[in-house]
């Protein structure tokens, strides 16, 4: 994540192969959400770690009338402009998402990248890329992809899926309880797929990060790769540290 935020942005040539590569059968999913922690918006700022300090992010909750804003915005430590940002627009109670985009900004190749995914429930999601040349010389390009959401089951009659840009948000309004298992659909705008993730909660750990000192749980994110969660035991269930792939984020401050 140095100086392209590698962990977060994806090549682009491979995010085509896996856009034009469908989904995979996600089996038995369950909506894994119980019920929002927070009370109003909120303002979380995260240092981002790859053996040194590599980027910071900024995480806003921001409630728009009979919808919330989720809002990630993440720079490069280097100040080279490279951009990483999302935004998810969610029902406030259930977490399940209406739209979603990510923008990715790499200065040194002069592009920008544009991920989105639009929601039809119960059963699709239109998914896109578009590629803009910032420098003018070549046209925009955009692929777009409809993939089908996770249809209801005997075992399963309530499906759950939600977006890959609500993760931080997501983990924090699960059962918070030593032992708990549960399966959802994660989709993921920036590489057109849906792909089944299945959440632990491991047991209680005490966790060092730039904002202090945290009783956290430590929650395992188990999809195609491991992510790891610890959220503060204390209401309201801040994230205070994660690992997702090879970058970790440490809780810097909140508002």
């Amino acid at each position: 994540m140095l100086r392209r935020l590698p962990v977060l942005v994806p090549v682009l040539l491979s995010g085509l192969f896996l856009f034009a590569c469908g989904s995979e059968e996600v089996g038995d999913t369950e909506k894994i959400f119980v019920a929002p922690v927070w009370t109003g918006s909120e303002t979380f700022e995260y240092e981002l770690y790859e053996r040194e300090l590599s980027g910071y992010c900024t995480y806003r909750t921001e409630p728009e009338g009979d919808v919330l804003r989720l809002i990630t915005e993440c720079t490069d430590a280097a100040g080279e402009g490279h951009r990483d940002d999302t935004t998810a627009v969610v029902d406030p109670q259930t977490l399940e998402p209406i739209e979603a985009k990510r923008v990715v900004i790499d200065t040194e190749r002069e592009t920008e990248t544009i991920y989105a995914g639009t929601y039809e429930p119960p059963k699709h999601v239109v998914v896109s890329l578009t590629s803009v040349d910032l420098t003018g010389k070549d046209e925009d390009e955009t692929f777009e992809a409809d993939r089908e959401l996770p249809p209801a089951t005997e075992s399963a009659p309530e499906p759950g899926w939600y977006d890959e840009t609500s993760l931080f948000w997501l983990i924090r309004g699960i059962p918070l309880e030593e032992g708990f298992k549960g399966r959802y659909a994660n989709v993921n705008v920036g590489i057109g797929r849906i792909v089944g993730a299945d959440v632990e909660v491991e047991g209680i750990e005490e966790v060092e990060v730039p904002a202090g000192t945290f009783r956290a749980y430590s929650i395992r994110v188990e999809s195609s790769i491991t992510n790891r969660f610890w959220v503060d035991v204390e209401a309201p269930h801040r994230v205070v540290k994660a690992r997702l792939e090879r970058t970790t984020f440490e809780l810097v401050s909140w508002e």
